[in-house]
C-alpha cells in the first residue's frame, strides 16, 4: 500500500488469506495511506498471473512456511519480467532460527535441494536476498 501510494506504480498485495488483505487494507486507510492495490488471496505455490508479469516481486517472511521452497521460487521467477528484480525479506534461513527450512533435521533425510543449500554453506549467511531475473 505505500509502494502505490508514494510512487503511484501499479501493485497487486498477495495472501492466502483474504482476511489478512482486508485488514492490511484496513490499517493503511488509517494510516491515511491511500492506495489503488489489486489485492489477490491465493497460493503462493500456484500463483494466478501470468509469465513475466511483475517488474518487481517482493515477498516477505513466507518462503520459509513451505515444504515446496523449489516450486515457490520457480513461481516467483516464473512471473518475474526478463530483467525484474526478487526481493525475498526476513527469512529466517540460519540452521537454528528456522524450524521451516528441512523436513528433517537429519541430513541423511534431506532432498536433494536441501543438500544442496546446506552443502553451499548459503544458508548460514543470507537473510536478505535480492534476485535479478
Amino acid at each position: 500500500h505505500i509502494i502505490n501510494h508514494d510512487y503511484g506504480c501499479k501493485t497487486a498485495a498477495t495472501d492466502i488469506s483474504a482476511a489478512s488483505l482486508n485488514m492490511a487494507k484496513i490499517r493503511a486507510e488509517k494510516e491515511n495511506i491511500n492506495s489503488n492495490v489489486t489485492l489477490v488471496a491465493c497460493d503462493f505455490h500456484n500463483l494466478p498471473f501470468s509469465n513475466n508479469h511483475f517488474d518487481v516481486v517482493y515477498i516477505a517472511s513466507s518462503v520459509h512456511h513451505t515444504w515446496k521452497t523449489e516450486v515457490v521460487l520457480n513461481e516467483l521467477l516464473r512471473v518475474t519480467a526478463p530483467g525484474g528484480i526478487i526481493i525475498l525479506s526476513n527469512e529466517p534461513v540460519k540452521r537454528e532460527l528456522c524450524f521451516y527450512q528441512f523436513r528433517s533435521n537429519r541430513i541423511e533425510k534431506f532432498c536433494s535441494w536441501e543438500k544442496k543449500v546446506h552443502d553451499s554453506d548459503l544458508y548460514q549467511k543470507f537473510s536478505y536476498i535480492v534476485y535479478i531475473n
